[in-house]
């Protein structure tokens, strides 16, 4: 990224300046100063870098003009013309379009690289730093010319800009292969690796480090792509011997994310099926998931072998996983060549309610979000990478393929505890760090300035949204890189990009930024993606008015197949062309998406209002600074809707006081009524899923239990 060694600043100007006064009139711009900013600021760098007019070598040269809010002036001038039945002047429809002062700029100095105009929802520093190095990453320019305007400064200082001149430096990759990959029809899910490779890709480029030991190389010893090769046609010949082929279903339950990712690698290279288990499943729902799978083998390492002993799979167990690397890479069998449509992989929900959904992506479906971050400017924290996320999730296989695209480096944690992830910081100095909201609370329960975390310029959160409490608790530590007037500036606080996902979303639908400058919270989980459309729905399946709460409907590439060897419950959550991914929300005017809850951890009441845990729980936890986390269990009794609060206390906080007060302050009125009983637990005493996600469903089963006694 910019500011790492890589590009270099040529110069760079800001306006104003001190002895500058008025801005200098630009020909063919009227009435709003956004253009003539834009064309100051430009003029000034270029005159530093070639002193005049057309700049030297500029055939190459980019131009990215960053403005969080374009030009309001003219927008505010066309709009009241047209509101008083005026006619604009024909200049503005031309003026309005950012490209236009930066396609004049183009034209007068003699840059014919590409022109980019962004208008980020999140850090405007970050998204043009990131689009300028797209375009020298992948050879699209020499040099880039970024411009940064804020004409609407919230301190209430003057209008000002930013411009810096780019130059790539010498860590410059090889130009193309992001581009490349993005554009390949025969590359997804399936076969990233030998398309990365077959690409031009270095094999000598480091790409995954596994914390655990690896056929000969010690945990964290990072695998080349070279090596990673190897250890995949090692396995697939492995499993090729035991005749394993195209589109059979293989089960693989493993610990250690190095036998989960490898064991992904070799099936899909041979052209199976690998159903990838959680680890922490009981046996006995293990055994019953597997039976349901009507698959041709089970991959399980010793301790999970030793937990199917006795149980009817209705398939052999092959072997473990690290005998399968015990075969000849040379003996593996030519890469089987995918369809779109073949099925990839099989994951699983996290199984709030029994045996959970075998859910199944094709080799398109779960590249699809990955074809699309390959084409868009790789983001700042990126780089070296901590995976904090489940081993056989979706999200993991995501990142595998993505950081392999972009051929970047990667940890994988086999366990996310929070003091696990704090140590895996400090020991291999990450730059970003991308996990599950389960793992933000356990972080924010931990004393943060004890640790060394400054590498970290970037937590992603896929899965559950966050709430804002641990959000604060992460981007106050770390650091980032923006611009200031004095050129790129390396700033205390990191960025969290929140969201909402699920398996069967096959990546996240929505996202949005967090700085320690932003406010938007309130369980806000942003604009969706661009390669996605949702809809607020009712019952009905036919979309609700602005701002009313109803089901989240997702259609995108990127969805899930179905459910494996269960159609009954893929058509049931399929309704009018939307997926229905069970969650309520609701949009506000500004396009912004807000997450109330899980529909099955709601209540209506008797009155016909419905009520939130989820959102209940982000009040709770944003009035009570004493409270790390909460779980709100809402039952429905006869006399109406009841509410109990399980609250998890910081260190050092006073068990006995009695918060019923504040809690159902926070609450307010209408939840605050039905509040039955406060109590104070620990994490342990909770019923969680195997990635960590409160069973409120049990809990609930439980106080009804409770009640009837």
């Amino acid at each position: 990224m910019t500011g790492l060694g890589g590009p270099t600043v040529r110069a760079r100007a800001v306006w104003p300046e001190p002895g500058d006064g008025a801005l200098p009139p630009l020909p063919g711009f009227v009435h709003s100063a956004f253009n003539p900013l834009v064309a100051a600021v430009a003029d000034r760098c270029l005159r530093r870098a070639y002193r005049a007019a057309p700049a030297v070598d500029g055939e190459r040269t980019a131009i990215v003009l960053v403005s969080p809010t374009g030009d309001e002036a003219s927008a505010a001038y066309v709009k009241a013309a047209v509101a008083a039945d005026r006619r604009p002047g024909p200049l503005f429809f031309f003026q309005s379009v950012p490209n236009s002062v930066a396609g004049q700029l183009a034209a007068r100095w003699g840059l014919g690289g590409p022109v980019v105009c962004l208008a980020p929802t999140g850090d405007p520093q970050a998204a043009g730093f990131a689009e300028a190095d797209l375009l020298l990453y992948d050879g699209d320019a020499d040099a880039v010319l970024l411009i940064l305007i804020d004409t609407a400064p919230d301190d209430g200082d003057a209008e000002s800009a930013v411009a810096v001149l780019l130059e790539g430096g010498a860590t410059m990759k090889p130009r193309g292969i992001r581009g490349l990959l993005a554009a390949d029809n025969h590359v997804g899910a399936g076969n990233v690796l030998e398309r990365v490779l077959a690409h031009g890709a270095d094999p000598d480029t480091p790409c995954l480090t596994f914390d655990t030991p690896l056929d000969g190389h010690p945990a964290e010893t990072t695998l080349t792509l070279g090596q990673l090769d190897r250890r995949v046609a090692a396995r697939a010949a492995w499993l090729h011997e035991r005749g394993i082929g195209p589109r059979d279903p293989v089960a693989v339950w493993a610990t250690a994310v190095a036998d989960m990712v490898l064991s992904y690698l070799a099936l899909t290279r041979l052209g199976a099926i690998p159903a990838l288990m959680n680890g922490q499943l009981p046996p006995t729902i293990a055994a019953e998931y597997i039976r349901r799978l009507r698959g041709v083998a089970v991959l399980a390492d010793e301790a999970h072998r030793t937990l199917l002993t006795g149980h009817d799979l209705g398939v052999p167990v092959l072997g473990t996983p690290a005998e399968a690397g015990s075969g000849d890479p040379d003996a593996a069998p030519a890469h089987y060549r995918h369809h779109p449509d073949d099925p990839i992989v099989i994951t699983h929900t996290s199984g709030t309610t029994g045996v959970p959904k075998a859910v199944l992506h094709s080799h398109a479906s779960l590249f699809a979000a990955t074809r699309h971050l390959l084409s868009m400017p790789q983001a700042q924290g990126t780089s070296r990478i901590l995976s904090a996320l489940p081993a056989p999730h979706t999200a993991t296989v995501l990142m595998v393929n993505q950081v392999l695209g972009n051929r970047t480096e990667m940890l994988l944690l086999s366990e996310q505890g929070g003091e696990r992830v704090l140590d895996a910081i400090q020991r291999w100095r990450p730059d970003g760090v991308f996990g599950f909201s389960v793992t933000w609370a356990e972080l924010a329960r931990c004393e943060l300035a004890g640790y060394d975390l400054d590498s970290v310029r970037l937590w992603f959160n896929t899965g559950d949204s966050s709430h804002e409490p641990h959000i604060r608790r992460l981007v106050a530590v770390g650091s980032r890189d923006v611009m200031t007037r004095t050129g790129v500036t390396r700033v205390p606080g990191s960025v969290f990009i929140d969201g909402l996902g699920s398996s069967e979303m096959g990546h996240s639908v929505f996202h949005i930024t967090h700085t320690q400058e932003t406010e938007r919270y309130g369980r806000c989980i942003g604009r969706p993606y661009r390669f996605t459309k949702v809809a607020v729905l009712d019952a009905a399946g036919e979309p609700v008015p602005t701002g009313e709460a109803g089901w989240l409907g997702i259609d995108s590439p990127s969805l899930f197949r179905g459910y494996w060897n269960d159609s009954v419950t893929t058509h049931r959550y399929r309704q009018r062309g939307w997926y229905l991914t069970g969650d309520l929300v609701y949009a506000d005017a500004d396009g912004w998406y807000y997450h109330l809850d899980r529909a099955v951890d709601s209540v209506d009441s008797v009155d016909g209002k419905r009520f939130y845990t989820a959102l209940s729980e982000e009040r709770i936890l944003a009035a009570c600074p004493d409270v790390t986390d909460c779980t709100v269990v809402m039952v429905r009794e006869p006399a109406g809707v009841v509410t109990d609060v399980l609250l998890e206390l910081a260190t050092g906080a006073d068990e006995t006081t009695d918060r019923t007060a504040a809690v159902r302050e926070a609450l307010g009125g209408e939840v605050g009524a039905t509040l039955r009983r406060v109590v104070p637990v620990r994490s342990a005493e909770l019923p969680v899923t195997v990635t960590g996600k409160v069973r409120k469903v049990a809990l609930r089963e439980r106080y009804l239990s409770e009640a009837s006694r």
